[in-house]
This record gives structure tokens, sequence and C-alpha cells, in this order.
């Protein structure tokens, strides 16, 4: 069994010189949500980021 029950993936990518990037369409809002969400839920634990 993993160690980590759920897993969240999110595109945090950045890019010099105007390049798109996940970053520039909402990502870093929409982890950021998404910790409150897991946190409030009651679901946080062990977390892995990278």
């Amino acid at each position: 069994m993993s160690y980590y029950q759920r897993h969240i993936f999110f595109c945090l990518n950045q890019r010099d010189g105007g390049e798109a990037a996940c970053e520039q369409h909402g990502a870093t809002a929409a982890f950021d949500h998404c910790k409150r969400r897991v946190k409030a839920l009651g679901l946080a634990g062990p977390v892995r980021c990278g």
C-alpha cells in the first residue's frame, strides 16, 4: 500500500520570454484553491510536492 492515499497533480510550469505555460492560465490559483479545500474537508495528510 502506498504511503500517500491520494494524488493530485498540478502543472505549475513558468517560462521566460512570454511563452505560454500552465502558470499563465491560472494553475497556481487552482493549486492554492485545491490545498484550501483539501484542508477544509479534513483530507490533509502527508504531502509530496515535486
